[in-house]
């Protein structure tokens, strides 16, 4: 089935760090290197980021399946992108990277809803589908997150980290002095595909 976690309440602002990144190991660059992707310090990453995380949890899950992220968010620029990380923290406080998904702001149109048990969200990426992005004005963005299947052991916390770009290898869509709007309350949500 899948389990719902809002992200919060009220609204967050976010100025976003053109800088973050997800270094030189990622899942992007490792294969290119001759490596196994590799995503270390993770909780110093998060410094950069805006993050979201849950209480312990009170037994183990399985997640299996595409993790899904639905933001209402609105930027202060006329394009942008938005990187989504899926994250187990220990109970010292270790930061482990589970997965991620991207999503640039004018291709947020969908074709159909959310499955994250199946294969996540449809998109058709067709320049006709695109859609303008008005600064200022809240945009309703459904991130899938590349697929796992993972085990977060019970009094672990999950994390949902939310950046403005991945300085690694990624282009940078929104402007110089970015600014992010979250609404959160029951418009900003992780689904999670759990076993």
């Amino acid at each position: 089935g899948t389990q719902r976690w809002y992200l919060g309440s009220g609204t967050v602002t976010h100025r976003v760090d053109a800088t973050a990144s997800t270094g030189g190991t990622n899942r992007w660059l490792a294969l290119d290197l001759g490596r196994a992707p590799a995503y270390p310090d993770r909780g110093h990453a998060d410094d950069a980021l805006l993050t979201f995380t849950t209480e312990p949890l009170p037994a183990r899950i399985q997640v299996l399946g595409f993790p899904v992220v639905t933001l209402r968010l609105a930027t202060s620029g006329t394009d942008g992108a938005v990187y989504v990380y899926l994250e187990d923290v220990d109970p010292g406080g270790d930061v482990s990277y589970l997965t991620e998904g991207s999503l640039r702001f004018l291709h947020r149109k969908t074709a159909g809803r959310a499955e994250p048990e199946r294969l996540g969200v449809p998109r058709t990426f067709a320049r006709s589908d695109a859609l303008p992005v008005v600064p200022g004005e809240p945009m309703d963005l459904t991130v899938h997150l590349l697929p796992l299947s993972a085990v977060v052991p019970a009094g672990h916390r999950l994390r949902v980290a939310i950046a403005g770009h991945d300085a690694s290898c990624f282009t940078r869509y929104g402007p110089a002095e970015e600014t992010f709007t979250l609404s959160l309350d029951r418009d900003s949500y992780l689904d999670l595909p759990v076993r």
